[in-house]
């Protein structure tokens, strides 16, 4: 089965900020960090939606949602502030310049950045949470995913029974639809009859 797009978007956002020294990166990151453990990010994949954008082939575009969490620490919050913006930065050129990130996406559909300040006696605690939304195509073909599925298909039968030109009283036995034919007498089509075939035999 294919790498899901949710999955690969946060995997390689961590490869993005796992280059940044002195930097801790986790990914998901479900334990309190200790602020003297900071600066850290967390990554994190809370959600995605997918549009369809076809009827048979199972195709959608994708948003998936990125959650960047870093958060630093300082003597002074206005040192804290400083730290944590600095740290945004370096985060969104990291991401949005990864070259590995930007030819499987395509845009950038929204970036939201939340910043706070707090203290911790006398440490000074920033945080920003970095919530990106990465639009991408992903596709879900049968025939990769459960090849013997499809091996299994052997015969494909076409049957043609038009709803122009119709019989408006005739009754026919067996029909290929029966849930498709109009009851006699009719003012449309289709009427019942197997007007053409067509057996396609398929490799195997």
């Amino acid at each position: 089965m294919s790498v899901t797009a949710r999955r690969q978007l946060r995997l390689l956002t961590v490869q993005a900020v796992q280059a940044f020294t002195g930097v801790t990166v986790l990914s998901p990151g479900d334990w309190e960090t200790p602020s003297r453990n900071f600066p850290e990010i967390k990554v994190r994949c809370p959600s995605d939606s997918k549009l369809s954008v076809a009827k048979a082939m199972p195709s959608f575009t994708t948003t998936v949602t990125i959650e960047i969490l870093a958060r630093v620490s300082a003597p002074t919050d206005v040192a804290a502030l400083d730290a944590i913006e600095a740290l945004g930065q370096r985060i969104e050129d990291a991401v949005f310049g990864m070259a590995a990130l930007v030819r499987v996406i395509q845009q950038v559909a929204s970036v939201t950045t939340q910043t706070a300040v707090t203290s911790d006696g006398l440490t000074h605690i920033a945080g920003a949470l970095v919530t990106v939304g990465l639009e991408v195509f992903e596709s879900f073909d049968p025939s990769l995913i459960d090849p013997s599925a499809m091996q299994a298909l052997q015969t494909v039968l076409v049957n043609l029974d038009t709803a122009h030109p119709f019989d408006a009283t005739g009754t026919y036995a067996s029909p290929p639809f029966p849930a498709s034919v109009t009851p006699a007498p009719r003012v449309t089509g289709p009427d019942g009859r197997n007007e053409a075939g067509l057996q396609i035999t398929l490799p195997t």
